[in-house]
């Protein structure tokens, strides 16, 4: 028999262990990821773990992001915006209002350096909740309950966050 090799334990105060490998990637694209130029309010940090978050999606959550899009957002889609023209619009305006068009300027860029990857997976409706969520997120002091649900709702569902 061999003998059974001695296991140093340490405090728990420098025990640093992630939940999920997930994790490990969101920390690591937030803190490699550039500042953005722009403040993002009180809510900035969130929008960063969101966008770090979904450069990682894998293609089976890009996928059903884009399914789940759809089915929440279909029963009211119009030929012009869809669904979630409405709570956009209210999102838009009252990040405008709230001197955050700069900060819906920089998550537009970087929702269109596609970092889900869906366009190229031809899941538009993908990239459009992701852009919603952080609109979401973005606004979420401003904004009534309704209208972050109904444009962050898809990503909650697939992401579980």
């Amino acid at each position: 028999m061999s003998p059974i090799p001695k296991i140093r334990t340490l405090p728990v105060e420098e025990i640093d262990v992630p939940v999920s490998r997930e994790e490990v990637g969101v920390a690591a694209a937030i803190e490699d990821g550039p500042a953005p130029p722009v403040d993002l309010g009180p809510n900035g940090p969130q929008v960063r773990e969101l966008l770090a978050r979904a450069a990682l999606l894998s293609a089976a959550e890009r996928r059903r992001l884009g399914e789940v899009a759809s089915w929440r957002w279909w029963p009211l889609t119009m030929p012009v915006g869809g669904a979630s023209a409405g709570p956009r619009t209210v999102a838009l305006l009252r990040a405008r209002a709230a001197g955050r068009a700069g900060a819906v300027r920089w998550i537009e860029a970087r929702v269109s350096e596609d970092p889900t990857g869906a366009a190229r997976s031809r899941e538009p409706l993908a990239v459009r909740a992701l852009a919603n969520a952080a609109l979401a997120v973005l606004t979420r002091d401003v904004v009534s309950d309704d209208v972050f649900d109904a444009l962050y709702g898809p990503w909650r569902e697939v992401t579980h966050r």
